[in-house]
């Protein structure tokens, strides 16, 4: 058996890295309203670092 199995500290769960993005809501209009406002903002990003969107 291998041994670091034994070892409750190892998390065996993925974990969101540290300032990770929520998880989507499970509402389809909340979930594609969150998309729109994430890619707009993308693109305004993308603009303001001098590239076109």
């Amino acid at each position: 058996m291998d041994s670091q199995h034994d070892d409750p500290a190892i998390r065996t769960h993925p974990q969101a890295a540290p300032g990770a993005a929520p998880p989507l809501p499970l509402d389809p209009q909340e979930r594609a309203d969150l998309q729109e406002d994430l890619r707009r903002q993308r693109e305004q990003d993308w603009a303001e670092l001098g590239g076109e969107a």
